[in-house]
């Protein structure tokens, strides 16, 4: 049962039901379970509260991990307890933790992952450096693995950019695939190594790469910028307005993208594209469309996606049980005419006053066999033919004389026919014995018989009203139930359009940022460009 609650809890927990879960991990531990459930126990609890942003309570949870966890969990352990530590700005102690253990596996990578940004994040650089330009240069195998790797070049490049290094922060950046999922800010990144060495014909390649590139990408969207403002350096002025005039107007035009999909999002249109598509991303001529790949990327939108999906699902569950309450009813009611139809013939077969008759026969007839035992009156089981014959007998014995022949003669007879009753009298009495029982138990079952019709007859409407009531009430359960699905789904749905709005808000402050710089670096090469003109 333990175990079971487990899987229950842990069921919840990827159903994104973390309050659900956690409730069950709580009971669960209130019950002091044995060491290895309770360790279980305290992970999944842990796992529960960080995934609901609470890293702190997922660490007091985690400390509460003895030895008795299952092997198969411990990396898992280390990484949560990890990625829970640099939530909580404690980069140091991720970092010690990591370094004392040695994570088998796939997990390896990972661990030299976090390792390598606590590291860095604690102020030891050149050791974090280090470990992510191990982990960057690793040849591994698989989507996975890959990503994970350029997420480490990435890492490293930024981080080396911020002090400064160009060449070591070119070097990591160059590692990072040209379609992967880091490629356009490692492009960026690439342009911005370069420019710092003040390389601004070199900075030109990846800024220009960008710029052929999805436009909804941000990295792409500060490329249109970065591409004029190395035109600038380079000293080409002409090739820097018309840079800046395609940013001005790229983005002008993404802003009134943004504001109609904004807009669209508002009026409730999120949610219903989303349920019409089946979620497959395929969202048509929406407004916000162009936008749902990136909205899908951070994994609060996509579980609040599924968390509507799922929502769907049931109310179709509820739905299909609502129809089956209708077909039970249905059902019901054929029983009912089917039972009224054939109670009468059934009930004119009680005959209660035959059965009697019958029961008050079988009563003398066991009398009489068991008198005749007692008493051996073989004459009491004699036949038919043998009564006839003593019946005739006694009859001439009326007329004939005492004394004489004919009498005599008579005597002879019957005790002929005593002799033949007597010799037969113990087959006769077992047979007679034997009919007696079988009789005895076919009245008994006749008896039973009528009693469960009667009780049947007593119980059936009874049954039908608790049947009837039971299907009332589960469709009252479902209405109920529907009811709060379409509550939840409301609500649901209101979230989806708060994350959707506010990523797309923030997206439109970021482009409505670059815009006033393109504007402002626009007029600003204006100016240099009439200044190279008088010059001239």
């Amino acid at each position: 049962d333990q175990e079971s609650e487990l899987v229950l809890g842990g069921l919840m927990l990827g159903y994104g039901m973390h309050r659900r879960a956690e409730a069950i991990f709580q009971a669960l531990l209130e019950r002091h379970p044995r060491p290895s459930v309770r360790d279980q126990a305290w992970y999944f609890l842990a796992q529960a509260r960080f995934q609901r942003g609470l890293s702190a309570e997922a660490l007091a949870a985690l400390a509460r991990v003895g030895d008795d966890l299952p092997g198969r969990l411990e990396p898992e352990r280390i990484d949560l307890e990890a990625r829970a530590l640099l939530a909580v700005d404690r980069p140091a102690q991720a970092a010690e933790l990591l370094t004392d253990h040695e994570l088998p596996g796939g997990w390896r990578f990972y661990g030299d992952y976090n390792l390598g940004i606590s590291l860095t994040r604690a102020g030891s650089e050149s050791e974090g450096d280090a470990i992510l330009d191990s982990l960057g240069r690793a040849t591994v195998t698989g989507e996975e693995l890959s990503s994970l790797r350029d997420r480490a070049n990435l890492a490293l490049g930024y981080a080396r950019l911020s002090r400064e290094d160009a060449a070591g922060a070119r070097e990591a950046f160059d590692r990072v695939r040209l379609n992967g999922l880091f490629s356009n800010r490692a492009l960026l990144g690439a342009g911005w190594a370069d420019s710092t060495r003040g390389d601004f014909a070199a900075a030109l390649g990846p800024w220009a790469e960008l710029g052929r590139r999805d436009p909804l990408d941000p990295a792409v969207q500060e490329s249109l910028i970065a591409l004029p403002y190395a035109y600038v350096q380079l000293g080409t002025p002409g090739r820097a307005v018309d840079g800046y005039e395609q940013a001005v107007m790229g983005y002008e035009y993404e802003l009134d993208r943004l504001q109609h999909a904004i807009e669209s999002v508002s009026h409730g249109s999120l949610a219903t594209s989303l349920r019409a598509s089946e979620y497959q991303g395929n969202v048509g001529d929406a407004a916000f469309g162009s936008y749902l790949h990136a909205l899908m990327a951070r994994d609060v939108f996509r579980q609040s996606v599924n968390g509507l999906r799922d929502l769907d699902e049931l109310d179709a569950l509820l739905a299909g049980w609502q129809d089956s309450a209708e077909a039970f009813t249905a059902m019901l009611q054929a029983r009912r005419d089917r039972f009224g139809s054939s109670r009468n013939p059934v009930m004119a077969a009680v005959d209660h006053q035959r059965l009697e008759e019958l029961e008050g026969r079988y009563a003398g007839l066991s009398d009489q066999t068991a008198a005749a035992r007692v008493n051996r009156d073989v004459l009491a089981l004699a036949d038919s033919h043998e009564r006839q014959l003593l019946a005739r007998i006694d009859a001439l014995e009326s007329l004939a004389d005492p004394s004489g022949t004919e009498a005599a003669r008579l005597r002879r007879l019957r005790g002929v026919i005593y002799w033949n009753a007597n010799a037969a009298f113990p087959a006769r009495l077992r047979s007679a014995e034997k009919s007696l029982r079988i009789t005895e138990e076919s009245l008994a079952a006749a008896r039973q018989k009528m009693q469960r019709i009667e009780t049947a007859d007593a119980e059936a409407p009874r049954s039908f009203d608790q049947f009837e009531d039971r299907i009332s009430d589960a469709t009252d359960q479902i209405a109920v139930m529907r009811a709060r699905v379409a509550r939840a789904t409301e609500r649901q749905a209101g979230l989806l359009e708060q994350l959707a709005i506010g990523e797309l808000q923030a997206r439109h402050d970021r482009v409505s940022a670059y815009l006033a710089q393109a504007r402002f670096a626009l007029a600003a090469s204006y100016d240099r460009a009439t200044l190279a003109e008088v010059g001239q």
